[in-house]
């Protein structure tokens, strides 16, 4: 039934469910889809969908939102931030690097090569 209403093979939704239930899942998602009609129970779904994977509070497991405008939960982090539209608040933010949002795939396909420098 999911198949037919997302138009994803259910066989493929079958592999991606025992790929999260056999590994460990970190769902993460910013919110560019709430701004979509029903937007908000796109989040409150990878919510429940880490509850019923039962790795909520596990290393490496559960979810996560908006990372990209929250620093991830982490606000004295010192490793280089994703450009946004917020401006920045004096002694609000100790990182020392940028990643122009439109090179972020260079960066992380050549993550090790660019380990402490600017891209």
């Amino acid at each position: 039934m999911g198949g037919k209403i997302c138009g994803v093979n259910a066989a493929k939704i079958r592999e991606l469910a025992a790929l999260f239930h056999q590994n460990t899942t970190m769902l993460m998602a910013g919110w560019g889809m709430q701004r979509q009609q029903f937007g908000e129970q796109k989040h409150w779904m990878i919510v429940t969908l880490a509850a019923m994977l039962g790795q909520i509070g596990t290393p490496g497991g559960g979810f996560g939102l908006s990372y990209h405008f929250a620093n991830g939960g982490n606000p004295t982090r010192r490793s280089a931030v994703l450009s946004s539209m917020q401006g920045s608040l004096p002694g609000g933010c100790d990182a020392v690097d940028k990643i122009p949002v439109a090179r972020i795939v260079e960066a992380l396909e050549t993550l090790v090569a660019h380990i402490n420098t600017t891209v």
